[in-house]
């Protein structure tokens, strides 16, 4: 959801609000409407607000899959050059040989 998605929810919900001029909101129904403003927002965006736990469980998953992904990128960087400096000494070790010989 991009946030002039998210915008016009939460604008919506205010007309809403808005909308009944003659009646005031209470404490309490306005964090309703708000509450269910932000579960309808987080459910567009594909999250169960419901269940804080696995959406916490998630968002742990996604951290350790990022960090991961950046170790093993980070590790076949480090391999590559070695196979590059490796190859290049090889090279340079045979036309010594080449040259010696």
């Amino acid at each position: 959801m991009e946030s002039e998605e998210l915008s016009k929810l939460i604008r919506d919900a205010v007309k809403e609000s808005l909308s009944h001029e003659d009646e005031v909101l209470g404490k309490e129904e306005l964090r309703d409407l708000m509450h269910e403003a932000v579960v309808d927002a987080m459910s567009t965006l594909g999250i169960d607000a419901r269940s804080p736990m696995d959406v916490q469980k998630d968002m742990q998953f996604m951290r350790e899959l990022r960090l991961t992904s950046e170790k093993i990128r980070q590790k076949g960087i480090l391999t590559l050059v070695g196979l590059l400096v490796v190859a290049g000494a090889g090279a340079i070790w045979v036309g010594i040989k080449h040259l010696a010989g």
